[in-house]
């Protein structure tokens, strides 16, 4: 006879969509319901208002985020550990996220960690570790459209980006894996970064440089707690979408984290 207990903490497991592993952690939202994201599992909106929206995953996705409406706004979790504590040499930070083709205005995500009790008390931009995503928009200033890798660090007061260009070898619809390297050692602790991204949708091909590298990350600007890696402890997810409806989103699939 199957201990009863043991059953019960086996399925709880399972249901969890956070997967621990002695050097990473993931998330991804399929433990979710369709619906709206904020105020379940934990999730918590705490920059702008947003609406993002867990909806029914594409190909081998099997459920997604993504904006229903117009708008910018971040979301934050608390990951339940400090997956850089101790802080290591090095680490990393993806983001799993679908190309839904050039913007007519604007459109991006990206992620990164935070502190859970910084951002409860004060969730602005001096709490926020450097985050990794894709950007797209059409510069009327230049006439020129504009795919782009994205790296943001917060440095003087505001936000700083690194941009290389999208490859063009990415198709509408593919599942893109943006990941942030991170040496800590570099530059004083403030440390170093550097951005590869793959094609989910060729799995036979690995991560490729995008250009973005040797980033000074400038981490102990940040405020409080959130200077020292060793207590991000949450997931904070942005987006934008300035053309209004869920078709245009740039879905989000995975959250990970990790040492070398």
């Amino acid at each position: 006879m199957k201990n009863p207990v043991a059953t019960f903490l086996a399925a709880a497991l399972i249901a969890l969509p956070l997967t621990l592993h002695a050097d990473s952690v993931e998330y991804d939202f399929d433990a979710l319901s369709d619906g709206f994201l904020p105020k379940r599992d934990q999730w918590q909106v705490g920059i702008n208002v947003c609406y993002p929206q867990v909806g029914p995953g594409e190909g081998a996705k099997t459920a997604q985020v993504a904006f229903i409406k117009g708008g910018a706004g971040g979301v934050m979790r608390p990951i339940g550990r400090e997956p850089f504590q101790p802080v290591p040499r090095s680490g990393w930070i993806e983001l799993d996220v679908q190309w839904t083709g050039p913007a007519e205005k604007e459109r991006s995500v990206v992620e990164g960690l935070t502190v859970e009790s910084e951002f409860a008390d004060k969730p602005d931009l001096s709490i926020l570790a450097p985050r990794v995503g894709i950007f797209s928009a059409f510069s009327e200033a230049r006439k020129e459209q504009v795919n782009q890798v994205l790296l943001v660090v917060y440095r003087g007061g505001k936000e700083v980006f690194a941009r290389a260009p999208l490859p063009d070898t990415i198709q509408v619809g593919d599942w893109l894996r943006v990941r942030l390297e991170i040496d800590f050692s570099a530059n004083g602790g403030n440390g170093s970064g550097k951005v590869l991204i793959k094609n989910l949708a060729k799995p036979d091909e690995d991560f490729v440089e995008t250009g973005i590298k040797a980033v000074d990350l400038n981490i102990t600007e940040l405020r409080g707690k959130a200077a020292d890696p060793a207590n991000w402890n949450a997931w904070f997810l942005r987006m934008v979408n300035s053309e209004g409806n869920g078709n245009t989103s740039m879905p989000v699939s995975r959250l990970s984290a990790g040492t070398n």
